[in-house]
């Protein structure tokens, strides 16, 4: 039996999803190279964001349709304690899981374990958001309380990331591949949240209650066209997890990506887990 054709160009329907730059992003790169989502019937028009500010109140004043983000970041502005206050009242709905986040605390190369923070300046993207409540907690774990620390918020993880390497602070949460891309600047990873919290609900698809009451063709299709499963049968690094990035030339970065997005085996086992 042969695959049904996709629908011509003109019949596509668009879907605005709105993104933070990482390798969880592999699996909607592949469906957009190979055709998945032309072939639902939607075309996934993807916009990085800088930070979760801009992400999820674009997102709740309807400037997208789509955002993949933190589930942290949905449970804050619905609760009212987002960073920033919105034109629309937020009524936001999470329609599918995604990963763990990949999370990772890096610090720079002075720093060579938790309790060498204290005194130091670790970064966030936003205090209530961003994987923050993470942060704090790895560092209350290791015996720093808020008083022990200093805290700035420095934007999303590309911001946090690029102020890193050049020691604007001293340690930050980041996500694959940044972490990757760490380890070979000679950069310390503290430690992965995965280790310490096992099975953690990071990356989530949010989008608004209404616009999914009035979409439920595409908040089905969304999710069902960008499954791990359905896109690879093996994890095979040909730089899709890298393109937003200068440092996706490197070939160990890309066998590194694949690693912490598909296990070292070259199974899926993280995707099939979630």
């Amino acid at each position: 039996m042969t695959a049904s054709p996709a629908p011509a160009a003109n019949a596509l329907q668009p879907v605005s999803v709105i993104v933070f730059p990482g390798g969880f992003n592999w699996p909607i790169w592949i469906a957009q190279d190979k055709g998945y989502f032309a072939r639902g019937g939607i075309e996934v028009v993807l916009t990085p964001t800088p930070n979760s500010v801009f992400q999820l109140t674009n997102l709740i004043d309807g400037k997208f349709d789509i955002a993949m983000t933190a589930i942290d970041n949905v449970f804050a502005y619905m609760e009212g304690q987002g960073e920033a206050s919105t034109v629309s009242k937020p009524d936001l709905i999470v329609f599918m899981g995604g990963d763990n986040g990949f999370l990772s605390l890096v610090g720079i190369p002075e720093i060579k374990s938790i309790p060498d923070l204290k005194s130091k300046t670790v970064s966030v993207d936003a205090l209530t958001t961003g994987y923050a409540f993470v942060l704090l907690d790895l560092l209350k774990r290791a015996g720093l309380n808020q008083a022990d620390y200093k805290i700035e918020k420095a934007g999303g993880v590309l911001a946090r990331w690029e102020a890193l390497k050049e020691k604007k602070h001293d340690a930050t949460m980041l996500i694959t591949p940044f972490d990757i891309f760490a380890r070979n600047a000679g950069l310390n990873v503290l430690q992965y949240a995965i280790s310490v919290y096992g099975h953690y609900q990071g990356l989530c698809g949010a989008t608004r209650r209404q616009w999914a009451a009035s979409n439920p063709r595409l908040v089905e299709a969304h999710p069902r066209l960008r499954r791990w499963r359905g896109f690879t049968t093996q994890c095979q690094p040909q730089g899709l997890c890298l393109r937003p990035t200068s440092e996706a030339s490197a070939p160990d970065v890309g066998r590194g990506c694949c690693a912490d997005l598909c296990g070292h085996d070259g199974s899926d086992r993280v995707y099939a887990k979630c």
